[in-house]
């Protein structure tokens, strides 16, 4: 646009300044009088748009400078690999919905994060079809808004963890290791991970507190599983022992009578995410919790805290189900317990990070 702006001013003063003008004046005075004017005040307008061009076209560079000096990420999801990417945090906000990664102070950044948003919800069997004491009472619990990771933690990003602090990095039973949820970490092995996440980032990374968990894992859903109460629609959602999983492993346990394609884990983010953004909240591994176990929620906090008092300080709780959970383990009530020294093919965990307030 500026060039054309800069052909039509050379063209007027040409067309003014040459012979055939100057011919023109002698015989038309008054004409010729008004045609100066004219493009005097064309020529007028013409420059100073041209300016205004070209002071946009500087300020539009240095945005787009600003813009490429910003942290940049690659970031891996699925198989697919989403490069050069502006990291969206905003250190002082907490919106609910955000996504954002805190960077490390050795390079690169945390896991990648959902604001939850604050709310209340009933806990336990809601639906009524477990028969188990430990679900119960069915109570409401109030929330905070927190963090919670978008994905389960996976071998790329725990391998980090272990090579700065020069931990034994666990065992991937040869089903692959980067994008896929870390498995054999024992609760203990969880909690360091969080610690070293605090440390490097300044934030209050930990374990959710089982009531955070079962909240973010319904999103405001009141079903047995956030998609619904039919366990054979889980494929479209879940990784759970399917009709692969039967076909493969040979475990003769009830099975989801669908198909997911996954006999053990699954990269991240392969199946559809829960209305909070959250990816494998049922299904692919077992997710430790910070809470000991208590075998019925008697008593139970109403504020979203981790419970660890009159507890079995020997038993820590998994909730979620796996890769080869049937039916009844993959609901969003469902508890389960493990030694927390234990390491599993099945066991991983997922981060919360506690909301700023400033």
């Amino acid at each position: 646009m500026t060039t054309l702006k800069l052909f039509i001013l050379a063209f007027i003063f040409v067309a003014t300044s040459g012979a055939l003008f100057s011919k023109f004046f002698k015989e038309h005075k008054f004409l010729t009088f008004l045609v100066s004017v004219i493009a005097i005040i064309g020529s007028f307008y013409l420059i100073r748009d041209i300016y205004l061009d070209m002071k946009n076209d500087v300020i539009a560079e240095l945005k787009s400078e600003s813009t490429q000096n910003q942290p940049i990420r690659n970031e891996s999801i699925g198989n697919e690999l989403i490069q050069n990417k502006p990291i969206p945090v905003e250190r002082e906000t907490f919106p609910a919905g955000k996504v954002f990664r805190d960077s490390l102070q050795i390079g690169g950044y945390a896991p990648e994060m959902v604001v939850i948003p604050a709310g209340n919800f009933q806990m336990g069997d809601i639906q009524g079809d477990s028969g188990r004491d430990n679900e119960k009472p069915v109570h409401w619990v109030n929330i905070e808004k927190f963090a919670m990771g978008k994905y389960e933690v996976t071998f790329a990003e725990y391998d980090k963890f272990a090579n700065a602090t020069g931990r034994e990095k666990p065992d991937d039973e040869n089903w692959g290791r980067g994008n896929r949820p870390v498995i054999n970490v024992s609760w203990h092995d969880a909690v360091a991970y969080t610690e070293w996440l605090t440390q490097q980032t300044g934030e209050d990374y930990r374990l959710p507190s089982e009531s955070e968990w079962e909240y973010a894992a319904r999103a405001g859903t009141k079903k047995s599983r956030y998609w619904g109460n039919n366990p054979n629609d889980a494929c479209r959602y879940a990784n759970v022992h399917d009709n692969t999983s039967k076909k493969e492993n040979g475990l003769s346990l009830e099975h989801h009578k669908c198909t997911d394609g996954y006999a053990k884990t699954a990269p991240i983010g392969k199946f559809r995410a829960n209305d909070f953004g959250l990816y494998d909240i049922i299904g692919n591994v077992w997710e430790w919790v910070a809470d000991n176990l208590h075998s019925n929620y008697t008593n139970a906090p109403n504020d979203g805290r981790i419970w660890a008092e009159g507890a079995d300080k020997n038993s820590r709780v998994l909730r979620g189900g796996s890769w080869y959970s049937n039916p009844y383990y993959s609901r969003a009530a469902f508890r389960n317990r493990s030694d927390p020294d234990i390491r599993d093919v099945n066991v991983g965990f997922r981060l919360v990070r506690v909301a700023r307030t400033n």
